[in-house]
């Protein structure tokens, strides 16, 4: 559960990075950020009636995107030190209604303060979202993808490797003294996805045409995995209906992680494979 919260922050610096690498900061092309943004809040609606069977928590981070985005391009009309100083207070905030939500059990009973956290409950019902999560990760893309950042790689990779025991260590201490509400958001991400992105980012690749294809199945198994999640423990309930006992005994639970993993890979590829048939390219819709 800790290391898995890696990944989002840096989608979204990924995200972050590649849109506003081609925007010319000092004459902004909104249109290329509203077609960006359509083009995001077209596959969040499209997959939310496909997906009305097996769940669609995953696709917050679609929204959380859009927010984000359009959040990042009304606030760079001012400096950059400016939008630093904002998201991170932002960040911060989302810190204390998230993991550090303890921290603030003693001013949570005074009257305005109630006040503020049931509107806000109300109105956002978690700080893992675009504003308070998404933000200072996006802008981090927009810093790569503006300011020469000079590191040597070792010491990048090196940072990241401190940052990830700095992460196993937050996360230890707040569960240790109680504090851990939801183990979304911790602090030590920030450098974290600092150092993984540089890293990353740094490594050349020569072109292959499977890249075009892993970043569509990549797409695709974000999307799918959820209904095939359903589906799966539809069939293994079926089966124990039928047979009388637990099929998979007391494995049940990884040979249900390892058969989604597997099941929802295959139909990525296979839709992925099917979208360039002239039949089937309008499955093309499913990803761009």
């Amino acid at each position: 559960q800790c290391l898995c919260r890696i990944a989002v922050p840096f989608y979204f610096t990924v995200s972050g990075f590649l849109l506003f690498r081609k925007i010319d900061l000092q004459n902004i092309n909104t249109e290329r950020v509203k077609k960006y943004c359509f083009k995001l809040l077209r596959l969040l609606g499209l997959w939310t009636l496909l997906l009305f069977v097996g769940g669609t928590g995953q696709l917050w981070y679609l929204g959380a995107v859009v927010v984000a985005t359009v959040m990042l391009t009304i606030f760079l009309k001012y400096k950059l030190k400016y939008i630093v100083f904002i998201s991170v207070l932002f960040y911060m905030i989302g810190l204390l209604g998230n993991s550090y939500y303890s921290f603030i059990k003693p001013i949570r009973n005074y009257c305005l303060f109630d006040i503020l956290i049931s509107t806000y409950k109300e109105l956002f019902s978690t700080t893992r979202n675009g504003i308070f999560f998404g933000l200072i990760f996006v802008f981090m893309g927009l810093i790569f993808a503006h300011k020469r950042i000079v590191m040597n790689n070792k010491i990048a990779f090196v940072g990241w490797i401190i940052s990830v025991l700095l992460l196993i260590f937050e996360v230890y201490i707040l569960c240790y003294f109680k504090h851990l509400r939801s183990g979304d958001m911790y602090a030590s991400l920030l450098p974290e996805t600092f150092f993984l992105f540089y890293f990353v980012s740094h490594i050349k690749l020569k072109h292959r045409v499977i890249y075009g294809k892993i970043r569509v199945i990549g797409m695709l198994i974000f999307y799918l995995h959820l209904f095939v999640k359903f589906w799966v423990l539809k069939i293994i309930q079926t089966i124990e209906y039928f047979v009388g006992i637990y099929v998979f005994g007391i494995n049940m639970y990884h040979t249900i992680f390892i058969a989604i993993i597997i099941f929802t890979t295959l139909l990525a590829i296979f839709i992925e494979h099917m979208s360039h048939k002239e039949k089937f390219k309008w499955l093309r819709y499913l990803y761009s």
